[in-house]
């Protein structure tokens, strides 16, 4: 399977792993699924680990980001982390990072899994200081 979704409800986390190439559709499709799971809930960060993934082509990337963006309309703010290992995943996770640098999301690109982990930890940590509103 190309694209596999876990949900940790206690670190706040949704962790996709993507393998290989897929495509647009099955990147929406899981974005999908990770809202209509019972898991989920808004505000928990997304990594998402491509570093044993191909580059997306900049249509697929323009194509997700829109729907990426639909998304965190829907969910509300949160933090993405992308971790990616070469210099051409990293150009096509920056293409999308400036897609939905006018939206709700705060994303981040990493090479490193546990610098990604903890800079979501730390926008979970942020969240839980900020004051309630009535």
């Amino acid at each position: 399977m190309s694209l596999a979704y876990a949900i940790d409800p206690v670190a706040r986390i949704v962790e996709i792993s993507v393998r290989d190439a897929p495509s647009a559709a099955a990147m929406i499709a899981l974005l999908e699924a990770i809202e209509a799971d019972p898991q989920y809930r808004p505000g928990f960060g997304i990594l998402s680990d491509r570093r044993t993934s191909e580059p997306q082509s900049a249509a697929s990337v323009r194509h997700v980001s829109a729907h990426v963006v639909a998304f965190a309309r829907r969910v509300g703010p949160f933090r993405w982390a992308v971790v990616v290992s070469d210099a051409a995943g990293y150009g096509m996770a920056r293409m999308s990072q400036t897609l939905v640098s006018d939206s709700s999301i705060e994303s981040r690109i990493f090479t490193d899994l546990e610098d990604a982990r903890r800079w979501l930890a730390e926008g979970r940590a942020e969240d839980q200081t900020q004051p309630a509103t009535a």
